[in-house]
């Protein structure tokens, strides 16, 4: 038989029960603008009926409710939604690293607004062009000598700035391997307050929340794999585990095998040596990883560029003779003032310290040739100008080096494939930004209408839970009126 204090017993469970609702609603309200926060739902099951059928208990209809209880609070989430999200996020992180790279690359060209190298060097030419009517004119001579220093400042001014994009890349690489080893430290910590929490059979929704926000932090960084099984946690990058529960695998910096300065990324053993080259194959580290590549095939091209330009006009040089009768010498020498072609760069060009001097070097400029004949030359003569100009047509680039059959091509077409390259590269990279950030945008839209607080529904639940719980309210008002009726007013007087 059941007890007469029964029905305040379920009224009781319905206080506590409504209220911990209450609780949870407020919890998703006071979170609505929380980054990473799940909105969560008490569930509200009924408590165990009376009696509870067994070997002495009937089993009939009619058994008595005994009220409800919040058996679980959980937390709104779809993983299948979390699995797209960071896997769609990890070439978000490579686009974007791509893209602002490409973008300043193309900035530091600076050829597709006019005034770059490609500026330059028709401007050197025109000189020549000048020079050739007459080799003897001062004026001329020194508007060449000043195209000669500002093409040579153009060459090592662009290659200094995409040393700069380099250095700002591996800055950035090693900013990105502390900011990841950060993170899996923290996951590696939240991992044990999770399992702590959950052992008594509660659910670390907060804690797990808490997680999932570094998870998805670290999918923009690297190309991640996440596992969980029976409460434990591993994050798998190529087959090695960064995060197995509590135990975590850092990263750190290592010189390159080639020795050319640039410092690869490698695991760190147990016993703290280095490991394995971690191949970032997407990510913000992949991105990185492959605007560096790119950015120093650039470079490549334009030391190509300023090689063949100052050997071009070198030879041409040699050939002439100067004011004074001499011949002519290099015009643009590299490193050390080196005569030497495999010296000369687009870091190291410079004309040549003789021709540059500021009083003398002018009458250095080797603009006239001698009659093979005589052995004679004329002072106004222009005859290696023109040649020197006229190297501007002349084929001396294979259009494809790896293709002999590609045909050649001049300075400027050379110059003008690798802006070319660039801006298919630069292109491809802002495409994939748009696509990706596209559909990240709609992957999130997805998951808030899972997981995201709406104030609309919380304030209605708010609305549905207080309602129960004055009722139950009442009910302990109207059992306790019935119990002062059976105890004080029935009986004998």
């Amino acid at each position: 038989m059941r007890s007469t204090f029964f029905g305040l017993d379920i009224a009781r469970k319905a206080l506590a029960a409504q209220s911990r609702a209450l609780d949870v609603t407020g919890h998703n309200i006071a979170n609505q603008a929380t980054p990473g926060y799940s909105r969560q739902r008490a569930v509200l099951t009924t408590t165990n009926p009376y009696t509870v059928p067994g070997m002495h208990n009937s089993t009939a209809a009619g058994q008595v409710g005994t009220g409800v209880q919040v058996s679980a609070i959980y937390r709104l989430r779809d993983s299948y939604i979390d699995y797209q999200l960071r896997s769609q996020s990890q070439y978000l992180g490579k686009a974007t690293a791509e893209n602002q790279t490409l973008d300043r690359v193309e900035g530091i060209f600076g050829d597709l607004k006019g005034g770059g190298i490609k500026t330059a060097i028709s401007q050197f030419f025109n000189a020549w062009q000048d020079l050739s009517r007459d080799g003897s004119n001062e004026t001329v001579r020194a508007i060449v000598q000043q195209r000669g220093v500002a093409i040579a400042d153009m060459f090592r001014h662009v290659d200094r700035q995409l040393h700069d994009v380099v250095d700002d890349i591996n800055r950035g690489i090693e900013l990105t391997v502390t900011e990841v080893n950060s993170i899996v430290d923290r996951i590696a910590s939240l991992n044990v307050q999770i399992q702590t929490n959950e052992l008594g059979g509660k659910n670390a929704n907060d804690l797990r929340d808490r997680r999932d926000l570094l998870i998805d932090e670290l999918s923009q960084q690297v190309n991640l794999h996440v596992f969980e099984s029976n409460g434990q946690l591993s994050l798998v990058i190529n087959g090695v585990s960064i995060v197995r529960h509590e135990a975590v695998t850092h990263m750190k910096l290592a010189d390159a095998p080639d020795g050319d300065g640039i410092r690869q990324v490698v695991w760190v053993k147990a016993n703290g040596d280095e490991g394995n080259q971690v191949n970032a194959t997407s990510g913000r580290l992949a991105g990185l990883g492959s605007s560096r590549e790119k950015t120093r095939g650039y470079m490549d091209k334009l030391d190509d560029l300023a090689r063949e330009f100052a050997g071009a006009v070198n030879e041409v040089h040699k050939q002439g003779v100067n004011l004074e009768g001499a011949p002519g010498i290099e015009f643009f020498v590299g490193l050390s003032n080196s005569t030497d072609l495999k010296d000369i760069s687009a870091r190291h060009i410079h004309v040549n310290e003789l021709i540059a001097e500021e009083d003398t070097g002018r009458n250095l400029i080797a603009a006239a040739l001698k009659d093979p004949v005589t052995n004679e030359w004329a002072k106004g003569d222009g005859s290696n100008a023109l040649a020197i100009a006229q190297l501007r047509n002349k084929l001396l680039f294979l259009t494809d080096p790896a293709d002999d059959t590609s045909g050649t091509a001049t300075l400027e077409q050379f110059y003008e494939s690798i802006l070319g390259a660039l801006g298919v590269d630069a292109q491809h990279a802002l495409h994939l930004l748009k696509n990706q950030t596209l559909l990240i945008g709609q992957l999130e839209q997805r998951r808030a209408s899972v997981a995201g607080v709406s104030l609309d529904e919380e304030m209605t639940n708010m609305i549905q839970f207080q309602h129960a719980y004055n009722a139950a309210a009442r009910l302990v008002t109207v059992i306790d009126e019935v119990l002062d009726t059976l105890i004080n007013r029935t009986g004998l007087r």
